[in-house]
């Protein structure tokens, strides 16, 4: 299981070590009452596991929405930091994609994920506004970092693209279709990951290459 750590935080916001020690504790507290009890999970609850105030922990996050975003946040930047979307001159494309949609479909597929993908499906029912809002808070950032990526991998010279907003959002769907859908459902947990990101990077190559 995954443990929200100052240094993931870090990732994510900026502050004073102590500060970052604190909000570390207490995004990591809403993981697991939000993992254990759903998004009903109340901030009491919440500011009771982290062993913090709840004035101490409105403070750091503004609202219970807020700080669901950051789970999520969090979770998705550990795995998917943005220095893994930097190009050198001299990296291959391939290899980077092929280290993003690894570490992609890691992602998707980790429990962490799924049960949090669960979460967000329930509250869509309930509230759709902040299922949408949690949802665009995370893609928004890999996303941007996806198309920063084949840009620079355009200007470069070693693809031929000419929306990347729209191969970004190419990439980055393969991963999240039947793959995730059998994690979820937990069928056959020995599906090939490997072979598919294979076929999944080759594909994309193959369509935007020189």
């Amino acid at each position: 299981m995954l443990d929200i750590t100052p240094d993931m935080l870090q990732r994510t916001v900026t502050g004073r070590p102590r500060d970052l020690l604190k909000r570390a504790s207490i995004v990591e507290a809403a993981r697991k009452i939000f993992l254990k009890y759903g998004y009903g999970g109340s901030i009491d609850t919440i500011a009771a596991e982290a062993g913090v105030a709840k004035r101490t922990l409105y403070r750091n996050f503004s609202s219970k929405a807020a700080l669901f975003s950051a789970v999520i946040e969090t979770t998705s930047s550990y795995r998917l930091p943005s220095t893994l979307f930097d190009l050198d001159e001299g990296a291959s494309i391939a290899q980077v994609l092929y280290e993003i949609a690894m570490s992609h479909a890691d992602l998707a597929g980790s429990q962490e994920s799924l049960e949090l993908y669960k979460l967000m499906a329930i509250l869509e029912i309930k509230s759709p506004e902040k299922a949408r809002l949690f949802y665009e808070n995370v893609r928004r950032t890999t996303f941007n970092d996806m198309t920063n990526l084949l840009q620079q991998a355009n200007n470069q010279g070693k693809v031929d693209i000419t929306n990347v907003a729209l191969a970004a959002e190419y990439f980055l769907s393969a991963f999240y279709g039947n793959m995730q859908f059998r994690k979820i459902l937990e069928i056959d947990d020995t599906f090939m990951r490997q072979e598919y990101v294979n076929e999944a990077v080759c594909r994309f190559v193959r369509a935007y290459s020189i």
